[in-house]
């Protein structure tokens, strides 16, 4: 998009309900990147955008997706995840060596 001189800074993701956005911040899906774009966590702009239109486009069972779209799905799914459980694991880990104090 950038290249056709629109500005991506700031974006969020325009396809996603408030709920849908509170849910994937919870699980620590939803983030922003360093330009202040929402994204899923480990995907880029453009990867998150590809990944939500499929995810869209598989749950409306279209039979016109290519091997090759499946392919990028599962390899940004298993990247997002990654990283996602990452996060989660760091977020354990600071709790364990600075436990809240009542």
């Amino acid at each position: 998009m950038a290249a056709l001189g629109i500005s991506t800074l700031g974006r969020k993701v325009t396809t996603l309900s408030e709920t849908s956005r509170a849910y994937l911040l919870e699980i620590r899906a939803l983030s922003t990147d360093s330009n202040g774009n929402e994204i899923l966590v480990g995907l880029s702009v453009d990867e998150t955008d590809f990944y939500l239109k499929f995810s869209e486009l598989s749950t409306t069972n279209d039979l016109d997706i290519s091997d090759e779209d499946r392919s990028r799905y599962l390899e940004l799914s298993e990247k997002h995840e990654a990283t996602r459980l990452s996060i989660i694991d760091g977020e354990i880990e600071l709790r364990e060596d600075k436990p809240s104090r009542h």
